[in-house]
C-alpha cells in the first residue's frame, strides 16, 4: 500500500491585502479632527501581521495650535502595535502662519506613537527655523502642548544672525 505524504508548505511573506491612495482619519470624543495618515499604498502580510507604507504622510492638529506634518519614503506598523516605524528621508515640519516660524527636522528613521504624539529617534537629527540649525543623535518629542523636545547627545548648533529685511 503506497501512502502519500502531503508536504506542509510554509507560508510564505505574501501579501493579503493592499490599499491605494488611502486616507485615516482620528477624530476626538467630540468628533474633531486629532490625526490624519496617508500613503501611496499600505501593503498588509498574514504571516507576521506587518504592514509596510510607501510615502506615509501624518498629519497632527492640535487644539488652536499649529500642524505638525510628519512624512517618510516608506513606513512600518508591526503585529499589535500602533506605532508607525518611518525611515528614509524623514521629514517633519511644523506648520507655521509664515516661512520664517515654521520649524523643520530631518532624520533617517523615526517611531511615532500618534496616540502619544510622540516622535522619537537614535539616529542623526537635524533642526532648522530660519537662521538656527540644530543638530543631535537621538531625540525624543511630544508635539502637542505643553511641547517638549529632548536631545539626547552630542549636540551642536549654529545661529545666524537676521539680516535687516527679514525683520
Amino acid at each position: 500500500q503506497i501512502v502519500e505524504k502531503k508536504k506542509q508548505v510554509k507560508p510564505g511573506h505574501y501579501p493579503d491585502y493592499s490599499m491605494v491612495n488611502f486616507k485615516i482619519t482620528d477624530l476626538d470624543k467630540l468628533g474633531k479632527t486629532q490625526r490624519i495618515l496617508k500613503a501611496a499604498k499600505l501593503t498588509h502580510y498574514l504571516d507576521d501581521q506587518t504592514s509596510v507604507l510607501d510615502y506615509p504622510k501624518l498629519k497632527f492638529f492640535n487644539e488652536n495650535d499649529k500642524v505638525w506634518n510628519v512624512s517618510a519614503k516608506q513606513g512600518f506598523f508591526t503585529k499589535g502595535s500602533d506605532v508607525l516605524l518611518l525611515k528614509d528621508d524623514v521629514l517633519i515640519k511644523q506648520l507655521a502662519d509664515s516661512d520664517v516660524d515654521s520649524i523643520v527636522m530631518e532624520t533617517p528613521f523615526l517611531k511615532v506613537n500618534p496616540q502619544k504624539s510622540l516622535i522619537e529617534t537614535d539616529q542623526l537629527v537635524t533642526f532648522s527655523k530660519q537662521s538656527s540649525h540644530l543638530s543631535s543623535i537621538g531625540m525624543k518629542a511630544i508635539i502637542k502642548r505643553p511641547y517638549k523636545i529632548d536631545l539626547l547627545s552630542e549636540v551642536r548648533g549654529v545661529v545666524f544672525p537676521q539680516s535687516k529685511a527679514s525683520k
